[in-house]
């Protein structure tokens, strides 16, 4: 190795010991020890002067860069799907109870409108993504019935029904979301189930720690369940030996 890069070396690690540990601290990946370096000078140079261009993992600055891009665009695509995946779930729970509160009792005329709207929107939504064919590498893939995404989308309901529709969605969705919150709540904690909604929508403020404790909680239960299993396996052996 050049001396040009000593003076750097040092500068940036020290010698001796000092240089030694930042090494092997700068590349903990590395199947290496303090005494390997010391009875290979020059290599230890060496890896000092990677440090410079590499990281912990070993990935250059550079790629290091693209990589973390490339996860953030990765984290933001899977929220969106969270996201997007959440929402439609909802809108379908929501047609889903719809559909037995109008068997069980009657419905004002408005929700029907909105609900029917909103159940053929996503039905023609779900079947012009069926016959998507952008995603998928074969396009001369014949289509379903010789149908295109472009003909079943002709089959949504009228322009003002579904701005009437989107217009109100947000409320509806709020409702829906704040009734599953109610029935968690009272699920986890009964006595709360006869309360006023004032006390109730108090407690909502709580549920997130709640469930979070529920779920340490449950997560102790498991790992005591493990030692347990183990234990017994163990005694199990020692009285049939």
């Amino acid at each position: 190795m050049s001396d040009s890069f000593e003076p750097t070396i040092t500068s940036l690690f020290g010698n001796g010991n000092g240089l030694h540990q930042q090494v092997l601290a700068s590349f903990p990946l590395c199947d290496v020890t303090e005494e390997d370096l010391t009875q290979n000078p020059q290599f230890c140079k060496l890896l000092a002067t990677l440090t410079q261009h590499v990281d912990r993992t070993g990935l250059t600055v550079s790629l290091k860069a693209e990589l973390d891009k490339a996860e953030q665009e990765l984290q933001n695509q899977r929220r969106f799907w969270l996201w997007s995946e959440s929402l439609y779930r909802g809108l379908q729970e929501m047609t889903q109870d719809y559909c037995v509160r109008k068997h069980r009792s009657s419905v004002p005329p408005d929700q029907n409108k909105f609900y029917e709207t909103m159940e053929r929107c996503l039905l023609v939504a779900q079947c012009a993504l069926k016959l998507d064919h952008s995603s998928t590498p074969n396009l001369d893939q014949p289509s379903v019935l010789g149908l295109t995404p472009q003909q079943v989308m002709e089959l949504m309901p009228p322009e003002e029904n579904v701005q009437r529709m989107k217009a109100s969605l947000p409320r509806h969705v709020e409702r829906h979301l704040r009734e599953k919150c109610l029935s968690l709540l009272s699920y986890y904690q009964p006595e709360w189930e006869h309360e006023s909604e004032g006390l109730k929508s108090n407690k909502l403020v709580h549920l997130s720690g709640l469930l979070n404790e529920e779920k340490r909680r449950s997560e102790t239960l498991k790992e005591t369940s493990r030692e347990n299993t183990v234990m017994l396996q163990r005694q199990t052996q020692l009285y049939l030996s």
